[in-house]
């Protein structure tokens, strides 16, 4: 059963744009990398209009210095109890499950590190490079776009990523349309990094 399950999801031939045929495990392997490698750092250059004029403020001073607050390590300690103990774990090797475990061994430089992060640090790759899994989309893929990519990212760029969610939470019902929140939180979960301190503006 196991033998036939590894046989299933294993990778041996592929075919490219162009017709090359992939038919050995090392070339599935580099030809792969080079294909989501492209397809990653594909840019474009997209000029966006100023429509700050069309935006009334709507988050109070109040709410304000709320989210420019110090992070404080309740905080901290519900987001990352709150990812499934036995969730895939990322490049740093270790889920969840670990980080809960040893919370009052590590919980000082889990805390300082997102503090860190919320006070405008940049992420360093060791939170950012996650490891890509591929999907097939359908049975018996034969070329790489048949595959979906997901991302399986480490323990600290979750953590992080789910107390932006929970700051947003209390504001979401002023900022978006009600009809428009299940889209919202589909593109919450973007690359965290270049988001400023806290994603506010000063009062």
């Amino acid at each position: 059963m196991i033998n036939q399950r590894r046989k299933k999801t294993q990778i041996s031939r592929m075919v490219l744009s162009n017709g090359t045929t992939l038919d050995d495990a090392e070339s599935v392997h580099f030809g792969a990398a080079r294909y989501f490698r492209d397809f990653f750092s594909t840019s474009c250059e997209v000029v966006q209009a100023d429509l700050s004029i069309l935006i009334d403020p709507v988050i109070s001073d109040v709410e304000n210095n709320m989210f420019c607050a110090e992070l404080i390590e309740m905080e901290v300690k519900e987001a990352l109890f709150s990812i499934p103990q036995q969730s895939c774990p990322g490049p740093d090797g270790f889920r969840s499950g670990f980080y809960i475990k040893c919370w009052e061994i590590i919980k000082g430089d889990v805390i300082d590190a997102a503090r860190e992060f919320f006070r405008g640090g940049l992420l360093t790759k060791f939170f950012t490079s996650p490891f890509i899994v591929l999907i097939p989309k359908v049975p018996d893929p034969s070329s790489f776009n048949k595959f979906r990519p997901i991302s399986l990212c480490s323990v600290a760029y979750k953590i992080f990523s789910k107390i932006i969610v929970a700051c947003l939470t209390r504001v979401i019902q002023k900022l978006v349309l009600m009809n428009k929140v299940l889209l919202f939180w589909d593109a919450v979960f973007l690359k965290v990094s270049s988001l400023p301190k806290r994603w506010c503006a000063p009062s």
